[in-house]
């Protein structure tokens, strides 16, 4: 896997350092300067300072891990003797060190650099493909395209970027005080990373690769002095991410000092590449569901031809699916005469991008659920198979935002079982914290996230919180606009941002501020701000805490706030809560404040918990409950030592009134919950993810009226075998609980569904989001999902409108009229009219349509393409009035949508506005 986390905050600090002066003097006092790279640009998660037992993966607060090892725990070369699909077998290697510090230096500055292309003294074969020049990167690799190299590795194989590599030693490593050469010598070409050294200066790397022009690989090691055992990984993978080898896996600190390894290039063969393996996605009843795949022949064998066999599981469900050619969109068949569909001959190294679509039958429901396996066969060798699995799920009613990496947008997906929406919220940013979403009693759906850009005047990077608002149908309500601006003179950072809606309407809004001065000290704070239904401010933004301390992180003076979170009361009162540590070895407790929806403070900012130089207070949830009360968890550290670098733990939890005063007091879990909700049922589902076990997530059921325990289960995919911090749950109208998160990298988003009487099981864990490059969204339960609780009705229900219900004009001017239309109904409308009645003295001119209506008399008829759910549109009509009308004529106009089926509510398929005959009047100029 490949860690995308941390590196849009990097990529800011790697932007600063490249244009900000050194020795920037400010022209005024107190003007920041760009914090340093990996140093104040991060987020200090929960984990940071806690207990990393020798053999365990641990994690600085930078985002580089390492491995607590003693001698005894570190390993030898794991990979040796193994092979990958394509067939490339690792072994050990004679050592034969060749110096080649007299050979071209890269000038490589940083890990995160690399190379422009360096051409290859010859064509070298990779995983079926012939490259002709290579990329170096600082950090230990060097690729056949340029992608992705800045990424931490933690897995090969991984479809997450980078792909398409040779890894001899990659991971955090510092080029300050080494070099990066590389030398050909004809028939061989080498590339040293000489006298590297850890993130913080410390120890010492020297080693290198050679690429033979036969295509066998060598990884040799001078010099590897680990004594902080910093997480690297060696190995190779292939374009796609489908394929690879390691000769020594992640963390895994292997004694490498003299030491070589071969990568042993397999001979010619038939083979295939499938990808993306799995995918996923909600359907419903009748639904058409596309989904894409590249086939690419790897072989060496020259074309080749790929057959299908297509698999419903389980079996009889009446679901099918057809295969298409994605860029013709040509429906593939049988080419060669075998029986079976297939790609058609496919050229050595080439691709093609297969679309499948698969019909789902009627009478679906909730829950409902098919996996579909495409089995993709060489015909030149039919033991070389692939299979691409796709996942399709009738879900629960739910809304899910995130940041698409992909296409730097912020998305949300509005989830019914009856039908599913899109809707775009921004676009074209690329610096979008993860976003937040709560639903109001109007069924519209605020977001809040953060967005930063660099001010190159000040050299400061600034951030901003904005907010915009869709409506149930994923149309813009308020477009996206600023709701806190950053502070001047300072480089601000933004996190943690979490939202809850009281019943009033009222949405409280609140974040983590850090701010840095010109001498790189942060200083973090909590706000909060209200706004209206319509997003308008109500209240604040406020500075709850206020702290005045400036100082480094490295300092035991350092004061944290984090992981602040919000739950409104059911008479409306909004509690926010966070955690406050003097990092290292001061106190660690929960604190918390309680307001009205109007601003008003009930409970001043207090601690929740008490800690002491051995026991500190961390990792709290809270959710509202039914009678205006407060579930709050957290967890109890019992301390080893001073340095709270080790110790015990104890998952507790409280509840309090919507006065602040604690009615229960530190009980136990079962489980540590990051996030938690109240279902509508009235218990209480708590989940917990875990970023450095195994891809399962842990959930448990308490009862809501006396918080026992019902129910402890599990949750896992297939596919994951570690986590991201995406975890997030919300409810439906039955009683269901919902759960979404993501894998390590981002890439995938993954549902379930459980029963919040029992804690049964009901649908998931499935895959219903695939992105090419990472999903950015809420973490540690911070409203990346929300409730969709209006439900759209069978059937058809258009609806059409005018922008107005009265137009003026003068007498023989032309008049613009507005015009919208819809179908709120989940069954697409077929035969689609719509029509515009016009009295005498009103006369059709043209529009903006692009239709071109049939005019009948006075009536014009548009026949509008056939709307499926959501779709609407509007477009502006040009309208004559008559020369002879009269000042105060008033003119009838009315508007009318119809289809060839029945709709389920016509009382809205009609609507009337007027014209008003008028002459302009001009007020002097002192009163405009």
């Amino acid at each position: 896997m490949k860690n995308n986390r941390l590196y849009i905050l990097f990529a800011f600090v790697l932007i600063l350092g490249l244009v900000a002066p050194t020795g920037f003097t400010p022209a005024k006092a107190q003007v920041s300067q760009p914090p340093e790279i990996g140093q104040e640009f991060r987020r200090v998660d929960t984990y940071v300072d806690q207990v990393c037992q020798p053999g365990s993966i641990c994690e600085d607060e930078n985002g580089n891990r390492y491995m607590n090892h003693t001698e005894e725990t570190r390993s030898d070369i794991q990979g040796i003797g193994d092979s990958d699909n394509f067939g490339y077998t690792v072994s050990n290697d004679t050592y034969s060190w060749i110096n080649i510090t007299d050979g071209t230096n890269t000038g490589l500055t940083n890990s995160y650099s690399i190379t422009p292309a360096i051409s290859l003294p010859f064509t070298f074969p990779f995983y079926g493909i012939n490259y002709s020049q290579i990329y170096i990167a600082g950090g230990g690799m060097a690729s056949f395209n340029g992608d992705g190299t800045n990424n931490q590795i933690d897995k090969i194989p991984d479809e997450s970027y980078p792909n398409n590599f040779i890894a001899p030693y990659q991971g955090a490593l510092n080029i300050s005080n080494g070099q990066v050469y590389y030398k050909s010598f004809g028939n061989y070409f080498v590339i040293q990373w000489n006298n590297l050294t850890g993130p913080y200066y410390e120890e010492s790397y020297t080693f290198q690769t050679i690429l033979y022009s036969n295509g066998n690989i060598k990884f040799q090691y001078k010099t590897i002095q680990e004594d902080m055992g910093w997480c690297r990984i060696a190995g190779i993978e292939n374009s796609s991410g489908t394929d690879g080898l390691v000769s020594h896996d992640w963390c895994s600190s292997p004694s490498l000092n003299g030491t070589a390894v071969l990568f042993t290039k397999p001979g010619p063969s038939a083979r295939i590449d499938a990808f993306p393996r799995y995918m996923g996605g909600f359907t419903s009843s009748q639904a058409v569901d596309d989904f894409t795949f590249t086939i690419a022949n790897s072989g060496e064998l020259g074309n080749d031809t790929y057959d299908f066999n297509i698999i419903h599981a389980p079996l009889g469900g009446g679901w099918t699916a057809e295969l298409f050619n994605a860029d013709t969109l040509q429906q593939l068949v049988d080419s060669d005469g075998d029986g079976k569909v297939d790609t058609g001959s496919l050229a050595q190294g080439a691709s093609m991008e297969t679309l499948v679509r698969i019909y789902a039958p009627n009478g679906l429901v909730l829950g409902s659920y098919v996996k579909t396996f495409i089995d993709v066969t060489s015909s030149l060798n039919t033991s070389k198979t692939q299979t691409v699995t796709i996942e399709s799920t009738v879900p629960a009613a739910f809304a899910q935002t995130y940041y698409d990496g992909s296409d730097n947008k912020i998305i949300t997906e509005l989830n019914w079982s009856s039908a599913q929406l899109k809707a775009v919220v921004e676009s074209d940013i690329w610096s979008a914290g993860p976003p937040t979403i709560i639903e109001t009693g109007e069924h519209n759906f605020v977001h809040v996230w953060s967005e930063s850009e660099y001010d190159y005047e000040e050299y400061v990077i600034n951030t901003v919180v904005k907010i915009a608002i869709i409506d149930k149908f994923g149309n813009i309500v308020k477009e996206p606009a600023i709701l806190s601006s950053s502070i001047q003179g300072y480089t601000d950072y933004v996190d943690y941002i979490s939202l809850a809606v009281t019943p009033d309407g009222k949405v409280g809004i609140a974040w983590i501020k850090s701010l840095y001065d010109s001498n790189n000290r942060e200083n973090v704070n909590v706000w909060f701000a209200i706004v209206n239904g319509d997003g308008s401010l109500a209240s604040g933004p406020i500075n709850l805490t206020n702290n005045n301390v400036w100082s480094f992180w490295q300092e035991n003076n350092y004061i944290l706030m984090s992981d602040v979170k919000i739950s409104a009361s059911g008479d409306n009162r909004f509690m926010v809560s966070w955690e406050r540590r003097v990092l290292r070895t001061g106190p660690e407790d929960v604190y918390y404040s309680i307001l009205t929806s109007d601003g008003g403070i009930i409970s001043p900012v207090k601690a929740m918990t008490t800690s002491t130089s051995a026991i500190g207070y961390q990792n709290h949830v809270q959710t509202a409950l039914s009678g205006n009360r407060f579930f709050v968890s957290y967890v109890q550290w019992n301390w080893f030592n001073a340095e709270h670098t080790g110790g015990t733990t104890y998952p507790l939890f409280s509840i309090f009134d919507s006065d602040g005063t604690q009615i229960r007091s530190d009980a136990n879990l079962d489980i540590k919950p990051d996030t938690a909700v109240q279902l509508s049922g009235g218990n209480i589902l708590l989940a917990n993810e875990s970023w450095y076990r195994d891809g399962s997530i842990d959930y448990q059921i308490l009862k809501g009226n006396n918080y026992s325990s019902i129910y402890t289960g599990q949750l896992s995919h297939p596919i994951v075998d570690r986590l991201g911090y995406g975890l997030s749950v919300t409810r439906d109208a039955n009683n269901g609980g919902i759960l979404t998160w993501t894998d390590y990298n981002n890439r995938y988003l993954f549902y379930a569904y459980v029963y919040g009487s029992n804690g049964a099981l009901l649908s998931g864990p499935v895959i219903f989001h695939r992105n090419d490059n990472f999903v950015n969204i809420g973490y540690n339960g911070h409203n990346s999902i929300t409730t969709n609780s209006w439900q759209p009705v069978s059937g058809v229900d258009l609806t059409a409108s005018f922008g107005s219900n009265l137009y003026g004009g003068q007498p023989g001017e032309t008049i613009t009229v507005g015009i919208n239309y819809a179908n709120n109904g989940i069954t697409v409308s077929n035969a689609t009219e719509l029509s515009l009645s016009l009295p005498a003295g009103i006369s059709y001119i043209g529009d903006n349509s692009g239709i071109t209506p049939d005019i009948q008399g006075n009536k014009i008829v548009w026949n509008l393409p056939g709307l499926g759910f959501g779709d609407n549109g509007g477009f502006q009509v040009r309208l004559a009035l008559e020369s002879e009308a009269e000042f105060g004529d008033r003119y009838p106009i009315s508007l009318k949508i119809e289809s060839s089926e029945t709709d389920v509510n016509p009382a809205d398929n009609n609507d009337n506005s007027e014209i008003f005959a008028g002459q302009p009047c001009y007020l002097p100029l002192v009163h405009r």
